[in-house]
């Protein structure tokens, strides 16, 4: 009777948890229901290739759900199997809990891991300076759920910039936007004026762990596995996403300005976000021709933008380019910046494989291709081939002759949707491909 009793509480525990984990598939079920229904009104306003793209992800989803069935039903005949003496029975019972259970897991990590690749497309449909898409806006408040405080300054940026980017973050989702949650904005004034000198954004932190930047990561050079790095990027590359939805360019991507907070008994790879909005503007704000000869940021900006008086107007594809330089770093796992005592940079990092007298004499354009080269010669071997494509492909971006972004025309992707769209296709799916 001991063994029958402790063998039911066994199988009661089983169905709690089994019903905790049908309710978060329920929940993901839910949204994944309300974005399709939006996006299927939507429709007719989208491009052919924004339509391939939401295609292509849902075939994705049908993928796994049509896997998920055949498991089902692997699991509904080992249960019709249940004949025999009472005490069979019994123990057939508690073997089908005990498969569920994996298999539910397995389920909610999938449609997660879905959810997060159908996020970005989904959100550029709100981009879409369109009247069928505005029409659907105003029908149903589709405004991101959220899920926490350090302070960083904030300096040059416009008070409407700064409001709106406040009030956007403040119902972001770290967890899947790899960007901080944003508590409010506090004013600082010029002493003895009502002047406003700059802005203080209040953050929420996930944890009260001491911050530490990628950058301190890189330099520390602890080894971590493929899939933590592969991760990492992915992060990244979702929050670049995020703050081009959200109307924005970031304007200063480089390891320095993405923060974890890592738990020191862990010697895992931590979770990280981007920070470092200083610099940051509307897409369609105006831009500041400011640059700097400093060589250790000018390394993470395009040709382009280099030196005191930058060429061109700052635009998404920038970022992209920034972008491309930090997934570089993290394939190869090694900092293109060495710094000495107080965070003094000293000179470039064994990995740029440059010295400083190099790189005061490279041109802009010598330096990128220099980086290209990095990626096609030493990132190969270490992280394989798709990686190298989409990191070649950020640092290519704004080439004319780019097979990825080449055909692109600014003034005629005024809402940066092509853009958009172009990423998710180069970056985020071809990221979510890899497997280590």
């Amino acid at each position: 009777m001991e063994v029958v009793g402790c063998v039911s509480a066994v199988v009661a525990l089983l169905r709690s948890e089994i019903a905790e984990r049908v309710t978060k598939i329920q929940s993901h079920w839910v949204q994944t229901k309300v974005q399709l229904d939006f996006a299927e009104r939507a429709w007719t306003g989208l491009s052919e290739e924004h339509q391939e793209t939401q295609l292509n992800v849902l075939e994705l989803l049908h993928g796994k759900v049509k896997s998920a069935n055949l498991r089902v039903h692997g699991l509904i005949k080992k249960s019709d199997r249940a004949t025999g003496t009472p005490k069979e029975q019994t123990r057939i019972k508690r073997s089908k809990y005990l498969f569920v259970k994996p298999f539910l897991d397995s389920v909610i990590k999938d449609l997660t891991q879905w959810q997060e690749l159908y996020n970005p497309t989904w959100f550029l449909i709100m981009k879409i300076a369109n009247p069928i898409i505005d029409t659907e806006l105003q029908r149903k408040d589709l405004s991101v759920s959220a899920e926490v405080n350090t302070r960083y300054s904030y300096v040059g940026i416009m008070t409407q910039d700064i409001r709106r980017l406040a009030s956007k973050l403040k119902v972001v989702d770290p967890a899947t936007f790899a960007v901080l949650r944003c508590r409010g904005v506090v004013k600082s004034r010029h002493q003895g004026s009502d002047r406003i000198t700059s802005f203080e954004i209040v953050f929420e932190t996930p944890s009260n762990h001491k911050p530490r930047t990628l950058r301190q990561h890189l330099l520390i050079q602890q080894p971590h596995s493929l899939t933590d790095r592969i991760h990492l990027a992915k992060r990244l590359a979702v929050a670049v996403n995020y703050v081009h939805t959200l109307g924005f360019v970031h304007k200063n991507l480089r390891p320095d300005n993405v923060i974890s907070f890592p738990d020191p008994s862990s010697s895992r790879l931590p979770t990280f976000y981007l920070i470092g909005f200083e610099n940051m503007r509307s897409e369609d704000g105006y831009s500041h021709f400011y640059g700097s000869e400093d060589w250790s940021q000018n390394i993470y900006r395009h040709p382009q933008r280099q030196g005191i008086h930058p060429e061109e107007r700052y635009n998404m594809r920038h970022d992209i380019y920034s972008l491309g330089v930090c997934l570089l770093e993290i394939g190869l796992w090694s900092s293109f910046v060495s710094y000495g005592e107080q965070e003094v940079v000293v000179g470039p990092g064994e990995a740029l494989d440059l010295s400083k007298v190099e790189l005061q004499r490279c041109l802009p354009d010598d330096i990128k291709w220099h980086l290209v080269g990095l990626a096609k010669d030493k990132l190969r071997s270490v992280l394989g081939d798709m990686y190298t494509e989409v990191v070649v492909s950020c640092l290519t971006c704004l080439d004319g002759d780019s097979d990825d972004y080449g055909e692109l025309v600014d003034e005629e992707d005024a809402d940066g949707v092509g853009v958009g769209v172009r990423f998710i296709q180069k970056v985020l799916l071809k990221l979510n491909e890899i497997s280590v």
